[in-house]
């Protein structure tokens, strides 16, 4: 992973955050999980992202565990 890389993903992200504000019910939806759940708020959660580091990816990476490998085959659903 790179900065620029990750910056794309941040800029994502958080606009993703903020596009979910427009939208009254799912505005009202987030905010009020979060009151009742206790967690942060949007603002909150966009500075939260905009200071992970790539040292960040790096180190949650180390704690990913292999599961599951697929294989996806040519063919329709009858085959």
């Amino acid at each position: 992973i790179d900065s620029k890389i990750l910056n794309i993903a941040k800029e994502f992200l958080i606009n993703d955050l903020k596009e979910m504000e427009d939208s009254p019910f799912g505005s009202l939806s987030f905010q009020l999980e979060n009151i009742i759940n206790n967690r942060p708020s949007t603002n909150q959660i966009i500075d939260k992202i905009k200071d992970v580091t790539i040292n960040d990816i790096i180190e949650v990476s180390k704690l990913i565990k292999l599961d599951t490998i697929f294989t996806l085959l040519p063919g329709g659903n009858d085959e």
